[in-house]
C-alpha cells in the first residue's frame, strides 16, 4: 500500500474511532462505517492503485469522514454524491444529516476540483475542494472556504449503490 493510501487509512481510522467514543448514540452506524473502511484497505489490490480514473468512473455516492478548517477541528459525516449533469461534474453534500452543500467542477488526471456552495442562517458562503483518487473508490480531500483561510481536510469511500441509506451512515441522533 502506497504512503498516501496508508495516511488516508490512519487518519479516517483515527477521526471515526474519535467520533465514535465522543457520540455513543451513533457508536452502531459509525463502528460498521470504521469496520467496512478496514476491510476495503484490508482486500485493496495493487493493481486498483493503478487503474486509470474516469470521469464516468467517479460517479456515485461516497461516505465521507472530515474535520472543519476552524481552529477547534471537529469532526463530522456526510455524504458526497457526484453526477453529470450536461457534460458537467456536479456535486451535493449532505453533512451531518442536515447541511446541504452545492458544487460543480471538473477531473483533472487523479484529482477533482469542485466550486461549492452554501448558506447558513441567510448567509452565503463559498469554497473550493479537491479531492484526490487514491483509487476508484478512495478519496482524500482538502478544503478550504472565502471566510476562513484555513485548511479543512476529508476522507471518503464509495458506497456500493445498494448501501445508500442516508440514516445509516449518520446513526439516530
Amino acid at each position: 500500500m502506497n504512503k498516501k493510501l496508508r495516511a488516508n487509512k490512519t487518519s479516517a481510522i483515527q477521526m471515526l474511532e474519535e467520533r465514535i467514543s465522543m457520540k455513543k448514540e451513533d457508536a452502531v452506524s459509525l463502528g460498521k462505517e470504521l469496520v467496512a473502511r478496514k476491510n476495503k484497505f484490508a482486500n485493496l489490490k495493487e493493481k486498483e492503485e493503478k487503474k486509470p480514473i474516469t470521469r464516468a468512473g467517479i460517479l456515485g455516492t461516497y461516505h465521507l469522514v472530515g474535520k472543519n478548517s476552524s481552529e477547534d477541528e471537529t469532526s463530522y459525516v456526510g455524504l458526497l454524491s457526484l453526477h453529470l449533469d450536461e457534460g458537467q461534474i456536479r456535486a451535493t453534500w449532505l453533512v451531518e444529516k442536515t447541511d446541504l452543500h452545492y458544487g460543480y467542477g471538473f477531473l483533472h488526471g487523479r484529482v477533482l476540483i469542485l466550486n461549492f456552495m452554501y448558506s447558513s442562517e441567510g448567509q452565503e458562503y463559498k469554497g473550493i475542494v479537491a479531492y484526490e483518487f487514491l483509487t476508484n473508490e478512495i478519496i482524500t480531500g482538502t478544503w478550504t472556504e472565502e471566510i476562513n483561510t484555513a485548511i479543512g481536510v476529508e476522507f471518503g469511500r464509495k458506497l456500493p449503490l445498494e448501501k445508500i441509506d442516508s440514516l445509516h451512515f449518520f446513526g439516530k441522533n
